[in-house]
């Protein structure tokens, strides 16, 4: 890895997708901080939550190759969306 700041938060990443995965039931509420921290302190512009998700879902199907099927793949983008939604749920 190039970057080890990338990195780093790369693996935060990822440990905020499982967070949602547990609590599938309620991403909105388990994103709230996250999402008023990224509005509120960070200034981060929303739509690179949807850009950060088609990224990542290209990475995962270039991984998985044929076992990232079409089913797969569309469940994982409507979970996706969910998050994306979660994340800019505190911009106004």
């Amino acid at each position: 890895m190039g970057n080890p700041k990338v990195a780093a938060h790369g693996k935060v990443v990822c440990g905020a997708l499982d967070k949602a995965v547990k609590n599938m039931g309620n991403i909105l509420a388990t994103y709230k901080s996250l999402s008023e921290t990224h509005a509120n302190k960070l200034f981060v512009d929303p739509y690179n939550f949807m850009v950060l998700a088609d990224v990542l879902t290209i990475a995962i199907a270039a991984k998985f190759g044929a076992a990232f099927t079409p089913e797969i793949q569309a469940t994982w983008q409507k979970f996706m969306k969910v998050v994306v939604a979660a994340m800019g749920s505190r911009y106004f």
